[in-house]
């Protein structure tokens, strides 16, 4: 595992920057704006991956909550050359551990077919017991 990590919990203006940039790498964010990262932000809890070496930010993850039962993890996300190091159990076990998180009981996520067997190991499922997730997407106008 790559050691020389540090997490945070706010990003800077610069790390900002560099998560926009980061987001830019990945089909299902690519399209979000500065402006987006800021407002995401503004409403998450953030978990941020540092490589220490160079200062830049390697990995995110981020969570919404009630704060009592329920917290939806998004974005989970690592820089492609820090993969397969153990960096993105860092990222999960963190948002999952997080000290504001400690009352929650239900974790979700959405992954893409390709990754469920990584978060499998965290113990989630695709068992919604009696429940079906369901969605509205609306068109907004910017």
């Amino acid at each position: 595992m790559h050691a020389n990590f540090s997490v945070i919990y706010e990003l800077s203006s610069d790390k900002r920057d560099e998560l926009h940039q980061l987001y830019k790498k990945f089909w299902w964010s690519n399209t979000r704006t500065r402006a987006d990262v800021d407002v995401i932000l503004d409403h998450s809890l953030s978990i941020g991956l540092i490589d220490n070496t160079t200062g830049t930010l390697i990995g995110f993850t981020r969570v919404v909550s009630d704060h009592f039962k329920y917290a939806f993890i998004f974005d989970v996300m690592l820089e492609e050359s820090y993969r397969s190091q153990g960096l993105g159990r860092v990222l999960l076990e963190t948002a999952i551990n997080h000290p504001a998180l400690q009352r929650v009981t239900v974790f979700e996520l959405h992954c893409h077919p390709d990754m469920v067997a990584f978060y499998e190991k965290f113990g989630f499922t695709q068992d919604f017991q009696n429940c079906i997730a369901l969605r509205l997407i609306r068109v907004v106008q910017s």
